[in-house]
């Protein structure tokens, strides 16, 4: 199987710098989310990373601080025949369009930054419409096709296999 995860354990001690952030519960991860490209309305996906634009990072060598402008996007999952055509199993893979030459900001086109920073995030599924709009994680970005105008994810359920693999085989990494 070709996927592409990565898992980065830490151990208990440094988990106080990370106290002040909100991580996500079993209620913000669906595992099991298979789009359906003709559900349009309800299978909007929303993806949220950084781009490695050098304009949209400052670095403060001093403070030992990075401050960097998110990159999101929301788009429509592709039909089966990109997956063929990508060569890329859908149960492992999400696709979603993003033609980078017909990107759109308030009605204004837009040049969108350099996406192989997006690399490592969030694909959220946005389960309806509503005002009540659920967002879930279900793929983490792993790749900006240019030429196929597609972004590739991995499924958050082989990123959350590897995690519990580590987590069982690798006890001693959490003490």
């Amino acid at each position: 199987m070709d996927f592409d995860v990565g898992v980065l354990p830490l151990s208990r001690s440094g988990l106080e710098q990370f106290a002040a952030w909100t991580f996500f519960g079993p209620d913000d991860v669906d595992e099991t989310d298979r789009p359906d490209h003709l559900a349009i309305g309800h299978n909007s996906y929303f993806v949220l990373g950084y781009s490695a634009s050098r304009s949209q990072v400052r670095v403060h060598h001093p403070r030992r601080h990075i401050d960097q402008t998110t990159f999101q996007f929301s788009g429509l999952p592709e039909p089966p025949e990109t997956y063929i055509r990508e060569s890329l199993d859908p149960k492992v893979h999400l696709i979603l369009e993003f033609d980078h030459e017909d990107i759109r900001v308030a009605g204004t086109r837009a040049v969108p930054p350099k996406l192989q920073g997006v690399s490592g995030g969030g694909m959220f599924h946005l389960a309806d419409l509503s005002p009540t709009l659920a967002a879930k994680l279900v793929a983490i970005a792993t790749d900006h096709d240019k030429k196929a105008r597609v972004i590739i994810g991995t499924r958050i359920e082989y990123f959350m296999d590897s995690a519990r693999r580590v987590l069982q085989d690798e006890p001693r990494l959490f003490d």
